[in-house]
């Protein structure tokens, strides 16, 4: 992938706008809704029902919230879920399914188009929220409603989990309470982290509704970074934030991500995207001489880490296909170290304005 790309901007609407998507549960709602949390589904029932309920679980708020659910699998004689959901009686759902299947991309920005809300919020049906995620991200779009420049973007964090049973606690999930602060994303921070903060849009991502619209939705293109990519795109016109607060749980399953193929696919997007930013400015192009390999070395050792979850190993020398491994063991220990002051210090030059404290606002 040419890093100039990443420039460009398309209407994603357009290329599934022939393709049509049935309500076969639910009623659209007459009144305005402020958050939709938009459930991306195909197949995996039984991990489904997991993410359903642990929507359906949330502590009350005072705002209006509904559920789409967008099912990918285009068996229309396949109406187990569809069952399902009916048996719920539940009038914050909705149920939709596409006569085609649009992809991963596809089928969000379908689901962005289908509901009028303000806020929109995305799931994959693997994945899990934390019972106080519409109370805590309610909080946070008040908090940051006097920021320069206006909020599009909350990118929360997540911790990792393969079965259900790992954080289940006192009737559904843990309170986690250790790191509270929310705080704006800078293009330093991207390029001194490698690109990472706005990766995963699922666990709850939230997105300002006519902002993702304007921005053409997500591209295809860009996968399997384009998350990433979009949530960057935002940041020279929106204030895009990160949560140190956990909202959402992320499987790690037997899926495509935990392929090797994917893998080396995300190792090769992650590379080309550091390069990108690199090419920004004089100071992207120095730290670039400088960190590449360091950088690079530390995604490597990111998908190793789950190429062992998946049983499986990595040829080196299919990894220096993609990049420069960083070469001698101290060297490579001082650089890591250095990288890490210099992202605390970037980090730091947030304006403390911006920093949310917990203890300040949260009841």
């Amino acid at each position: 992938m040419k890093h100039t790309a990443y420039q460009k901007q398309t209407n994603n609407f357009e290329k599934i706008k022939d393709i049509p998507t049935e309500l076969l549960y639910g009623t659209v709602p007459k009144h305005p809704v402020f958050l939709t949390i938009i459930l991306i589904t195909c197949q995996r029932f039984g991990y489904f029902t997991e993410a359903v309920a642990s929507i359906l679980k949330q502590k009350k708020v005072d705002f209006v919230w509904d559920i789409v659910v967008m099912d990918n699998d285009a068996d229309f004689e396949n109406t187990q879920k569809q069952t399902w959901i009916s048996s719920l009686h539940c009038k914050r759902i909705r149920y939709y399914k596409n006569t085609q299947n649009l992809g991963h991309e596809g089928n969000i920005n379908r689901g962005a188009q289908l509901t009028d809300a303000v806020w929109i919020s995305i799931l994959h049906d693997d994945d899990l929220l934390a019972d106080n995620y519409l109370q805590l991200i309610s909080q946070y779009i008040k908090a940051c409603a006097n920021f320069k420049k206006p909020l599009a973007y909350i990118r929360p964090r997540h911790l990792y989990f393969k079965d259900r049973s790992e954080i289940v606690k006192n009737g559904f999930a843990r309170d986690i309470e250790h790191t509270r602060w929310i705080r704006p994303l800078t293009m330093a921070e991207c390029l001194v982290k490698g690109c990472g903060p706005t990766y995963i849009n699922s666990c709850g991502t939230l997105i300002r509704r006519d902002v993702f619209l304007k921005a053409g939705g997500y591209d295809k293109s860009y996968d399997p970074i384009g998350d990433a990519v979009f949530g960057l795109s935002l940041m020279q016109n929106y204030t895009v934030i990160a949560s140190g607060r956990v909202l959402g749980f992320y499987r790690r399953s037997q899926g495509a991500s935990m392929k090797k193929e994917t893998m080396l696919r995300l190792l090769q997007a992650d590379y080309d995207l550091r390069e990108y930013f690199y090419s920004l400015s004089t100071v992207g192009k120095v730290f670039g001489k400088v960190f590449r390999r360091t950088q690079f070395t530390l995604s490597v050792a990111r998908m190793k880490k789950n190429a062992q979850l998946a049983h499986f190993e990595i040829p080196r020398e299919e990894i220096e296909e993609i990049g420069d491994l960083e070469q001698g063991v101290f060297k490579a220990f001082f650089k890591k170290e250095l990288l890490r002051g210099i992202r605390i210090l970037v980090m730091l030059r947030v304006n403390p304005s911006q920093l949310i404290w917990r203890e300040k606002w949260i009841a």
